[in-house]
């Protein structure tokens, strides 16, 4: 019964996943108790959320569940709600989660989602944040690296709730990890800039310099100041107007003379 759902969840056929569930529900119930996630994920991955997180709040009430799959249902319980917009119920579960459970995958998805979407959201956004931050160093507790975090997501890639949900565990692995040591690393290249420390110079090294020839030809070009003009005697030289007089010259005058 599990291979054959999952089956069908890895073509897309929801329909026929639901259709065992209403078998198993009918003649061997324990069946679905075993297989909670799996038919909780069929209803999120069809697109049914309202129905998805009404499914698995049902089981979690009647409580006929593996210890192992309690905090997993939890999750997607919570999941459900936030692809459904409901993040106000979607915030508790995983507050929950990243303070108390003892799975890293969970607590780190869970820290991850309470910092990346929930706080925004949030009527308390400080208890978001204050429950991701010790999600996050409880991870980093006990997974020190990017590197442990794949192989710890790898190890489990064969159950099909983590399988669809991998992209999530991937930047929540990017969250744990690196976007912090980013952020560190641009303010240590800022700062080295800003103090001109070494470590600035390797940063432009791959900026082209203006080549020394080329600053010492700019540098020794001679300009030549403008000249005066020389005063040539011979050259008639032009004649003076004031114009700011109303007086008409002497030689203007004796050639309107003439024309009269």
């Amino acid at each position: 019964m599990r291979l054959l759902a999952s089956a069908y969840l890895v073509i897309s056929d929801y329909p026929s996943v639901l259709k065992l569930e209403s078998k198993a529900a009918i003649y061997k119930p324990s069946v679905v108790n075993d297989n909670i996630l799996i038919f909780g994920c069929a209803r999120i991955l069809s697109g049914d959320y309202p129905q998805a997180a009404s499914f698995l709040k049902t089981q979690l009430v009647k409580g006929k569940i593996k210890e192992r799959d309690i905090d997993w249902i939890n999750w997607f319980y919570g999941f459900s709600h936030i692809l459904n917009g409901s993040f106000l119920l979607a915030e508790p579960e995983f507050i929950s989660l990243s303070v108390y459970s003892n799975d890293a995958l969970i607590i780190g998805l869970s820290a991850y989602f309470l910092s990346a979407y929930l706080a925004k959201y949030s009527q308390k956004p400080e208890n978001c944040l204050t429950a991701s931050e010790s999600g996050k160093n409880r991870v980093k507790n006990a997974i020190t690296s990017i590197e442990k975090w794949k192989i710890e997501a790898e190890k489990r890639s064969s159950d099909v709730h983590i399988a669809i949900i991998r992209k999530y565990i991937d930047e929540a692995g990017f969250w744990l990890f690196l976007e912090k040591e980013q952020e560190t690393q641009k303010t240590a290249e800022l700062s080295a800039v800003m103090e001109e420390k070494p470590a600035a110079k390797q940063i432009f090294s791959d900026i082209p310099q203006p080549k020394k020839k080329l600053v010492e030809e700019i540098k020794t070009v001679d300009v030549e100041p403008p000249q005066k003009p020389v005063f040539d005697a011979e050259k008639p030289q032009p004649e003076k107007i004031n114009y700011n007089s109303h007086i008409i010259p002497d030689r203007m005058y004796k050639e309107q003379e003439k024309k009269l």
